[in-house]
């Protein structure tokens, strides 16, 4: 709905598909133009941080709603490409609606990541994205909703980590 409403701002891409078949839907808005700096923002990477993808939604309904009316934002979309991937982990999110809130009561199982890095789908999908993106990506937000924290990471030179660590 927000797509039809607001073409000349708002548009679907679909990165990929999860585990269960789902699409891994993304919003970009834009206000065109080519090879515009680009940020990214995702919300919903874990099923169970439910106001993330409240947050993303308000978010979304916020650009589109104060875009010419905020002269900041008119700046940034005017400059700027921005994607939001509001339900990351869909087939979580649903879980959690249906099936309670999935809690794992035995600690050692690893249900929550793949067997290496970006071996689940809608992680493929958002590193296969910022990838051919790469030279236009500016940031990358990863919202979540434990602590209160802004956390950076690691590491003060873009030089790839060596070994497992990279996995990591």
């Amino acid at each position: 709905m927000l797509v039809a409403e607001n073409p000349n701002l708002v548009s679907k891409i679909v990165t990929g598909q999860n585990f269960e078949g789902r699409p891994l839907n993304v919003l970009n808005f834009s206000t065109g133009g080519t090879n515009k700096p680009g940020i990214w923002f995702d919300t919903g990477i874990h099923s169970r941080e439910w106001v993330t993808q409240a947050s993303g939604t308000w978010f979304a309904k916020k650009i589109v709603t104060d875009y010419v009316r905020d002269a900041a934002l008119t700046v940034i979309l005017d400059k700027m490409d921005i994607f939001l991937e509001i339900v990351t982990n869909s087939d979580g999110y649903y879980c959690t609606h249906t099936n309670g809130p999935g809690a794992v009561t035995a600690l050692a199982l690893r249900l929550t990541r793949g067997p290496k890095a970006h071996s689940e789908s809608e992680v493929k999908s958002i590193v296969d994205f910022c990838q051919v993106s790469r030279s236009n990506l500016k940031a990358f937000v990863s919202i979540h909703s434990y602590s209160q924290m802004l956390l950076y990471p690691y590491g003060l030179h873009q030089d790839p980590l060596q070994g497992n660590r990279a996995n990591w």
